[in-house]
Protein backbone atom coordinates (compact mmCIF):
# COMPACT_ATOMS: atom_id res chain seq x y z
CA UNK A 1 0.00 0.00 0.00
CA UNK A 2 1.31 3.46 -0.89
CA UNK A 3 2.12 5.87 1.92
CA UNK A 4 -0.31 8.38 0.38
CA UNK A 5 -3.18 6.01 1.20
CA UNK A 6 -2.35 6.11 4.91
CA UNK A 7 -2.45 9.92 4.88
CA UNK A 8 -5.75 9.96 2.98
CA UNK A 9 -7.50 7.45 5.23
CA UNK A 10 -6.33 9.16 8.43
CA UNK A 11 -7.59 12.47 7.04
CA UNK A 12 -11.02 10.94 6.33
CA UNK A 13 -11.12 9.64 9.91
CA UNK A 14 -10.16 13.06 11.32
CA UNK A 15 -12.64 14.91 9.10
CA UNK A 16 -15.53 12.53 9.64
CA UNK A 17 -16.50 12.68 5.98
CA UNK A 18 -14.98 11.87 2.62
CA UNK A 19 -16.12 15.16 1.07
CA UNK A 20 -14.50 17.26 3.80
CA UNK A 21 -11.30 15.19 3.64
CA UNK A 22 -11.17 15.60 -0.15
CA UNK A 23 -11.42 19.35 0.29
CA UNK A 24 -8.61 19.37 2.85
CA UNK A 25 -6.43 17.13 0.68
CA UNK A 26 -7.12 19.12 -2.53
CA UNK A 27 -8.28 16.06 -4.42
CA UNK A 28 -11.66 15.18 -5.90
CA UNK A 29 -14.21 13.29 -3.79
CA UNK A 30 -14.71 10.51 -6.40
CA UNK A 31 -10.95 9.88 -6.58
CA UNK A 32 -10.66 9.75 -2.80
CA UNK A 33 -13.64 7.38 -2.51
CA UNK A 34 -12.17 5.10 -5.17
CA UNK A 35 -8.77 5.15 -3.43
CA UNK A 36 -10.29 4.09 -0.11
CA UNK A 37 -12.39 1.38 -1.74
CA UNK A 38 -9.30 -0.03 -3.47
CA UNK A 39 -7.43 -0.15 -0.15
CA UNK A 40 -10.35 -1.91 1.55
CA UNK A 41 -10.43 -4.49 -1.24
CA UNK A 42 -6.67 -5.00 -0.89
CA UNK A 43 -6.95 -5.46 2.90
CA UNK A 44 -10.04 -7.63 2.76
CA UNK A 45 -12.12 -5.60 5.21
CA UNK A 46 -14.01 -2.30 5.38
CA UNK A 47 -12.32 0.56 7.21
CA UNK A 48 -15.38 2.82 7.21
CA UNK A 49 -19.13 2.51 7.51
CA UNK A 50 -20.69 4.94 5.01
CA UNK A 51 -23.62 6.96 6.37
CA UNK A 52 -25.66 9.87 5.06
CA UNK A 53 -24.04 12.11 7.67
CA UNK A 54 -20.47 10.98 6.95
CA UNK A 55 -18.37 7.96 7.90
CA UNK A 56 -17.43 6.09 11.04
CA UNK A 57 -14.82 3.42 11.68
CA UNK A 58 -15.59 -0.27 11.67
CA UNK A 59 -14.01 -2.40 14.40
CA UNK A 60 -11.31 -3.41 11.92
CA UNK A 61 -10.97 0.23 10.93
CA UNK A 62 -10.19 1.27 14.50
CA UNK A 63 -7.23 -1.10 14.58
CA UNK A 64 -6.14 0.06 11.14
CA UNK A 65 -6.11 3.73 12.23
CA UNK A 66 -3.97 2.90 15.28
CA UNK A 67 -1.37 1.21 13.10
CA UNK A 68 -1.60 3.88 10.39
CA UNK A 69 -0.94 6.65 12.91
CA UNK A 70 2.08 4.79 14.25
CA UNK A 71 3.43 4.39 10.71
CA UNK A 72 2.91 8.07 9.87
CA UNK A 73 4.50 9.20 13.14
CA UNK A 74 7.60 7.17 12.32
CA UNK A 75 7.66 8.58 8.80
CA UNK A 76 7.60 12.09 10.27
CA UNK A 77 10.48 11.20 12.58
CA UNK A 78 12.50 9.96 9.61
CA UNK A 79 11.78 13.15 7.66
CA UNK A 80 13.06 15.26 10.56
CA UNK A 81 16.48 13.61 10.54
CA UNK A 82 18.08 16.07 8.06
CA UNK A 83 16.80 19.02 10.13
CA UNK A 84 18.78 17.76 13.12
CA UNK A 85 22.14 17.31 11.45
CA UNK A 86 22.43 19.64 8.46
CA UNK A 87 22.92 23.40 8.18
CA UNK A 88 21.79 24.26 4.70
CA UNK A 89 23.64 26.90 2.73
CA UNK A 90 21.53 26.60 -0.37
CA UNK A 91 18.07 28.05 -0.99
CA UNK A 92 15.13 25.75 -1.70
CA UNK A 93 12.10 27.90 -2.55
CA UNK A 94 8.77 27.14 -4.16
CA UNK A 95 6.62 30.22 -4.83
CA UNK A 96 3.45 31.34 -6.54
CA UNK A 97 3.85 32.64 -10.10
CA UNK A 98 5.31 36.13 -9.91
CA UNK A 99 7.98 38.07 -11.78
CA UNK A 100 8.60 39.92 -8.52
CA UNK A 101 9.65 36.75 -6.69
CA UNK A 102 11.86 35.64 -9.58
CA UNK A 103 13.60 39.01 -9.93
CA UNK A 104 14.13 39.22 -6.17
CA UNK A 105 15.63 35.73 -6.06
CA UNK A 106 18.05 36.55 -8.89
CA UNK A 107 19.08 39.91 -7.43
CA UNK A 108 19.65 38.28 -4.02
CA UNK A 109 21.99 35.70 -5.59
CA UNK A 110 23.91 38.49 -7.31
CA UNK A 111 24.19 40.60 -4.18
CA UNK A 112 24.98 37.72 -1.79
CA UNK A 113 26.69 35.02 -3.88
CA UNK A 114 27.31 31.61 -2.36
CA UNK A 115 29.61 29.81 -4.75
CA UNK A 116 29.46 26.44 -3.03
CA UNK A 117 25.66 26.18 -2.91
CA UNK A 118 23.20 24.82 -5.43
CA UNK A 119 20.03 26.87 -5.16
CA UNK A 120 16.56 25.69 -6.19
CA UNK A 121 13.72 28.02 -7.14
CA UNK A 122 10.35 27.03 -8.55
CA UNK A 123 7.37 29.08 -9.77
CA UNK A 124 4.10 27.21 -9.56
CA UNK A 125 0.49 27.47 -8.41
CA UNK A 126 -0.78 28.30 -4.94
CA UNK A 127 -1.86 24.78 -4.02
CA UNK A 128 1.34 23.27 -5.40
CA UNK A 129 3.75 25.57 -3.55
CA UNK A 130 2.20 24.62 -0.20
CA UNK A 131 2.16 20.93 -1.16
CA UNK A 132 5.86 21.23 -2.00
CA UNK A 133 6.59 22.14 1.62
CA UNK A 134 4.13 19.65 3.12
CA UNK A 135 5.78 16.86 1.12
CA UNK A 136 9.29 18.30 1.75
CA UNK A 137 10.20 18.71 -1.90
CA UNK A 138 11.17 22.32 -1.05
CA UNK A 139 11.99 23.85 2.32
CA UNK A 140 10.31 27.24 1.89
CA UNK A 141 7.03 28.29 0.30
CA UNK A 142 6.38 31.91 -0.67
CA UNK A 143 2.84 32.75 -1.69
CA UNK A 144 0.34 35.57 -1.86
CA UNK A 145 -3.41 35.59 -1.31
CA UNK A 146 -6.09 38.08 -0.33
CA UNK A 147 -5.92 38.92 3.35
CA UNK A 148 -9.47 37.59 3.83
CA UNK A 149 -8.08 34.10 3.19
CA UNK A 150 -5.19 34.33 5.63
CA UNK A 151 -7.04 32.45 8.37
CA UNK A 152 -7.77 29.57 5.99
CA UNK A 153 -4.06 29.05 5.36
CA UNK A 154 -3.20 29.44 9.02
CA UNK A 155 -5.55 26.55 9.72
CA UNK A 156 -3.92 24.53 6.96
CA UNK A 157 -0.49 25.23 8.43
CA UNK A 158 -1.68 24.03 11.82
CA UNK A 159 -3.14 20.88 10.30
CA UNK A 160 0.11 19.92 8.58
CA UNK A 161 2.47 21.03 11.35
CA UNK A 162 3.74 23.99 9.33
CA UNK A 163 4.71 27.47 10.44
CA UNK A 164 3.23 30.40 8.51
CA UNK A 165 4.90 33.81 8.72
CA UNK A 166 3.59 37.12 7.41
CA UNK A 167 6.13 38.92 5.21
CA UNK A 168 3.95 41.84 4.12
CA UNK A 169 0.28 42.83 4.02
CA UNK A 170 -1.70 45.67 2.49
CA UNK A 171 -0.33 45.08 -1.02
CA UNK A 172 -2.43 46.15 -4.01
CA UNK A 173 -3.44 44.14 -7.03
CA UNK A 174 -3.34 45.49 -10.55
CA UNK A 175 -5.33 44.93 -13.71
CA UNK A 176 -3.23 43.65 -16.62
CA UNK A 177 -4.34 44.09 -20.22
CA UNK A 178 -2.94 44.16 -23.73
CA UNK A 179 -0.99 47.25 -24.81
CA UNK A 180 -3.44 47.39 -27.73
CA UNK A 181 -6.59 47.38 -25.59
CA UNK A 182 -9.06 50.24 -26.08
CA UNK A 183 -9.48 50.29 -22.29
CA UNK A 184 -6.15 52.10 -22.01
CA UNK A 185 -7.96 55.38 -22.54
CA UNK A 186 -9.46 54.86 -19.06
CA UNK A 187 -7.58 56.09 -15.98
CA UNK A 188 -8.81 53.12 -13.94
CA UNK A 189 -11.29 50.27 -14.28
CA UNK A 190 -14.19 50.07 -11.80
CA UNK A 191 -14.11 46.96 -9.66
CA UNK A 192 -17.75 46.24 -10.57
CA UNK A 193 -16.86 46.09 -14.29
CA UNK A 194 -14.17 43.41 -14.12
CA UNK A 195 -16.57 40.50 -14.63
CA UNK A 196 -17.83 42.02 -17.92
CA UNK A 197 -14.62 41.29 -19.79
CA UNK A 198 -12.87 38.17 -21.03
CA UNK A 199 -10.80 37.08 -18.07
CA UNK A 200 -7.76 34.84 -17.63
CA UNK A 201 -6.30 33.66 -14.34
CA UNK A 202 -3.97 31.08 -12.83
CA UNK A 203 -5.65 27.67 -12.58
CA UNK A 204 -4.10 26.65 -9.25
CA UNK A 205 -5.74 29.40 -7.20
CA UNK A 206 -8.91 28.11 -5.49
CA UNK A 207 -12.07 29.93 -6.59
CA UNK A 208 -12.70 31.21 -3.04
CA UNK A 209 -9.19 32.68 -2.89
CA UNK A 210 -9.34 34.77 -6.01
CA UNK A 211 -12.28 34.90 -8.43
CA UNK A 212 -14.92 35.02 -5.68
CA UNK A 213 -13.25 38.02 -4.06
CA UNK A 214 -13.03 39.72 -7.47
CA UNK A 215 -16.81 39.47 -7.83
CA UNK A 216 -17.21 36.41 -10.05
CA UNK A 217 -20.22 34.24 -9.24
CA UNK A 218 -18.62 31.06 -10.56
CA UNK A 219 -15.60 29.90 -12.51
CA UNK A 220 -17.38 29.42 -15.83
CA UNK A 221 -16.30 31.25 -18.97
CA UNK A 222 -12.88 31.89 -17.43
CA UNK A 223 -9.66 30.91 -19.17
CA UNK A 224 -7.26 29.14 -16.82
CA UNK A 225 -3.50 29.16 -17.37
CA UNK A 226 -0.90 27.33 -15.30
CA UNK A 227 2.26 29.42 -15.77
CA UNK A 228 3.27 33.06 -16.05
CA UNK A 229 4.38 32.84 -19.68
CA UNK A 230 1.03 31.44 -20.76
CA UNK A 231 -0.83 34.14 -18.83
CA UNK A 232 1.20 36.88 -20.56
CA UNK A 233 0.63 35.39 -24.03
CA UNK A 234 -3.11 35.09 -23.44
CA UNK A 235 -3.37 38.72 -22.35
CA UNK A 236 -1.13 40.04 -25.11
CA UNK A 237 -2.55 38.05 -28.01
CA UNK A 238 -6.05 37.14 -26.90
CA UNK A 239 -7.31 40.44 -25.57
CA UNK A 240 -7.99 39.07 -22.10
CA UNK A 241 -7.78 40.89 -18.77
CA UNK A 242 -6.27 39.54 -15.58
CA UNK A 243 -5.86 40.68 -11.99
CA UNK A 244 -2.58 39.79 -10.33
CA UNK A 245 -0.28 40.86 -7.52
CA UNK A 246 1.45 44.15 -8.30
CA UNK A 247 4.75 43.36 -9.97
CA UNK A 248 3.49 39.91 -10.91
CA UNK A 249 4.55 40.28 -14.55
CA UNK A 250 6.74 42.65 -16.52
CA UNK A 251 4.63 45.49 -17.93
CA UNK A 252 5.23 48.31 -20.39
CA UNK A 253 4.32 48.80 -24.03
CA UNK A 254 7.53 47.04 -25.08
CA UNK A 255 6.32 43.87 -23.34
CA UNK A 256 2.85 43.99 -24.90
CA UNK A 257 1.15 44.16 -21.48
CA UNK A 258 0.30 47.21 -19.40
CA UNK A 259 -1.36 47.72 -16.03
CA UNK A 260 -4.24 49.87 -14.83
CA UNK A 261 -5.43 50.54 -11.28
CA UNK A 262 -8.77 49.15 -10.11
CA UNK A 263 -11.26 51.58 -8.62
CA UNK A 264 -13.37 50.48 -5.65
CA UNK A 265 -11.60 47.24 -4.68
CA UNK A 266 -11.09 47.29 -0.92
CA UNK A 267 -9.28 43.96 -0.66
CA UNK A 268 -5.51 43.75 -0.34
CA UNK A 269 -2.97 40.99 -0.64
CA UNK A 270 -0.66 39.50 1.93
CA UNK A 271 2.59 37.73 1.15
CA UNK A 272 3.40 34.80 3.42
CA UNK A 273 6.02 32.13 3.96
CA UNK A 274 5.46 28.54 5.06
CA UNK A 275 7.98 26.01 6.31
CA UNK A 276 7.98 22.84 8.35
CA UNK A 277 7.52 23.84 12.00
CA UNK A 278 10.53 21.84 13.28
CA UNK A 279 12.85 23.41 10.71
CA UNK A 280 15.02 26.40 11.72
CA UNK A 281 16.03 28.77 8.94
CA UNK A 282 19.72 28.84 8.07
CA UNK A 283 21.58 32.19 8.22
CA UNK A 284 21.36 32.49 4.43
CA UNK A 285 17.64 31.78 4.46
CA UNK A 286 17.12 34.45 7.14
CA UNK A 287 19.01 36.90 4.95
CA UNK A 288 16.91 35.95 1.92
CA UNK A 289 13.60 36.42 3.76
CA UNK A 290 14.79 39.77 5.12
CA UNK A 291 15.75 40.78 1.57
CA UNK A 292 12.30 39.76 0.27
CA UNK A 293 10.59 41.85 2.97
CA UNK A 294 12.66 44.92 2.03
CA UNK A 295 11.78 44.53 -1.64
CA UNK A 296 8.07 44.06 -0.84
CA UNK A 297 8.01 47.57 0.65
CA UNK A 298 8.59 48.96 -2.84
CA UNK A 299 5.27 47.51 -4.03
CA UNK A 300 3.12 49.55 -1.65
Amino acid sequence: MRLENYYNIVEVWKSGSISKAAENLYISQPNLSLSIRNVEMELGFDIFKRKSTGVELTEEGKLFIQSAQNILNEVENIKKIPFRFTKYKNLSVSCTNSAFFMKTFISFKEKFPEESSRDYFKETGLRQTISDVIERRYRLSLFYCFEERKEHYQEMAKQYNLEMLTLMEGLPVELILSAQSPLLQETCIPFSDITRYRFVTYEDFPFEDWLHILGFKNGRNITYIYDRGGLVDTIRQGGYLSVIMKGGIQTGKETGCVSLPICGLDSFLGVYMMKQKPYCLSPREYRFIKYIKEKLKTLK
